[in-house]
């Protein structure tokens, strides 16, 4: 599933230009969550919303076309003595020569 949200989001923001997707979702659905973070989105508001199942805590989600990109973009790569870092969003490695 979050392969699948990749592209969504990917086809809303490089070819139907979007500026901003915000996603809104039942607060109780925790797996939801977990790939809305791991996109890179955040959390801007909470509000009360009428699902299937009734009335339930709602939040919506949010990343703009600019956050997205800058998650695309690949590592930067610097030399570090005898071997080089690769510097990501989120990690760090050092590759050994």
């Amino acid at each position: 599933m979050t392969e699948a949200c990749g592209a969504v989001t990917g086809y809303w923001f490089d070819v139907l230009r979007q500026p901003v997707l915000r996603a809104p979702k039942a607060a109780a659905n925790l797996a939801s969550r977990r790939i809305s973070e791991k996109q890179g989105m955040r959390l801007i508001a909470t509000y009360e919303g009428e699902y299937v199942c009734g009335r339930l805590p709602g939040e919506v989600w949010e990343i703009t076309a600019e956050e997205w990109m800058a998650r695309k973009a690949p590592p930067a790569v610097a030399a570090c003595g005898g071997g080089l870092v690769i510097i990501g969003l989120e990690s760090q490695k050092r590759i050994s020569s």
